[in-house]
């Protein structure tokens, strides 16, 4: 249905083809599994999914939903109606929409904890305030969203923290740089070539 209003609007408009060819698919879309642990000790595989329809305007907007009949082509044409909607409204946003396939009511409150930070778990990554930022939607709640921030949180700070207990990578080497201080620790932590022992430090090298 979102593509065949998007096809219908774009002849009346005269838009150009290939800009219709971008605008009529996702940007990227991810579908992935999210194992959960259940109260009663058995663990039940969850589908979850996450459209980031586009982004010329901005980050990715969009809610979370959690519904029985989730799949990823009503994901897909959510994403793109919040792409839509950002833009008539003027707003410095995409579009984007995820979701997982599950009726939160039949799930304890653990479970739904547990499924919250799986999801979050197969796309932490691709989530921030400059790449995509989900909301609640139907099926989750500000709990749910706390949940999540709180779990993106711990798993960047673990991701990113050095394994020897030091402090994260802070610096890039630039290789044209004149000779400075002895090699800095973070040569070894990126596995650098020794020759680039004279390189100086310039800038802030920062992580996702």
């Amino acid at each position: 249905m979102a593509q065949a209003q998007f096809d219908s609007a774009a002849q009346k408009i005269g838009l150009d083809p290939g800009v219709s060819a971008v605008l009529r698919w996702p940007l990227r879309e991810f579908r992935f599994q999210i194992p959960v642990r259940m109260d009663d000790g058995s663990i039940r595989v969850f589908f979850g999914y996450r459209v980031q329809h586009n982004d010329a305007r901005g980050p990715a907007k969009g809610g979370i939903r959690f519904h029985p009949s989730e799949t990823l082509d009503t994901i897909r044409a959510l994403a793109m109606w919040m792409t839509w909607k950002t833009a008539v409204a003027d707003l410095p946003l995409g579009g984007g929409k995820g979701g997982v396939a599950v009726d939160p009511a039949t799930i304890s409150l653990g479970e739904q904890e547990r499924l919250c930070r799986g999801w979050i778990d197969q796309i932490w990554k691709n989530l921030g305030p400059r790449l995509d930022v989900p909301a609640p939607d139907v099926g989750t709640s500000p709990k749910m969203m706390g949940w999540m921030m709180d779990h993106r949180q711990a798993g960047r700070r673990r991701r990113l923290a050095r394994p020897d207990g030091g402090d994260r990578l802070r610096r890039r080497l630039h290789p044209a740089g004149s000779p400075a201080t002895p090699e800095p620790r973070p040569v070894q932590a990126l596995g650098l070539h020794p020759g680039l022992r004279q390189c100086r430090p310039v800038r802030r090298y920062r992580l996702r």
